[in-house]
């Protein structure tokens, strides 16, 4: 029994060890850090060319829930385009609210690609390239002309 028990004991421990590992691993990435490499690398550094959104600004633009949200960082480009460019970038507080906030942004990405087809063909084909990506509870969408650039500067800070 003594053995049984000590054998129990160190399975249990070997699990315990193995799951704080697996969360060790984890990358955890400042949203504010790649929003300024974004803004810098990309639109310059002019302050008039972007409006950046707080959290607390996403209940209105997007149906998310402020409480759903750790930390974001979004922003919205004005670049003389028919529809802003519109860069957002949410680390949700778990897995059910990373799913709540996927279906926000895929309903934007929806009503995006509708509004396009009907006022300009360029847009609609760029919006037709544009995606909702998640790394984890990381979730983003890069509705931009610049989105190959956009996401590549955002997959450089998950690598």
């Amino acid at each position: 029994m003594k053995k049984l028990t000590a054998l129990l004991l160190a399975i249990l421990l070997l699990f315990s060890f193995s799951a704080c590992a697996s969360n060790a691993s984890a990358k955890d990435v400042n949203l504010e850090e790649v929003r300024t490499k974004i803004t810098s690398e990309l639109y310059g550094d002019d302050p008039g060319l972007v409006s950046v959104l707080a959290t607390s600004d996403l209940l209105n633009l997007y149906g998310i829930q402020e409480a759903d949200v750790k930390q974001s960082a979004c922003f919205i480009g004005t670049f003389g385009s028919v529809f802003p460019d519109e860069v957002l970038m949410v680390e949700a507080v778990d897995s059910a609210a990373a799913g709540r906030i996927q279906e926000k942004l895929e309903n934007r990405l929806k009503e995006v690609k509708n509004q396009s087809q009907s006022y300009d063909a360029e847009n609609y084909a760029l919006a037709q390239k544009c995606e909702v990506k998640t790394n984890g509870n990381y979730l983003c969408l890069f509705l931009s002309p610049k989105y190959a650039e956009i996401q590549s500067i955002y997959d450089g800070f998950f690598a």
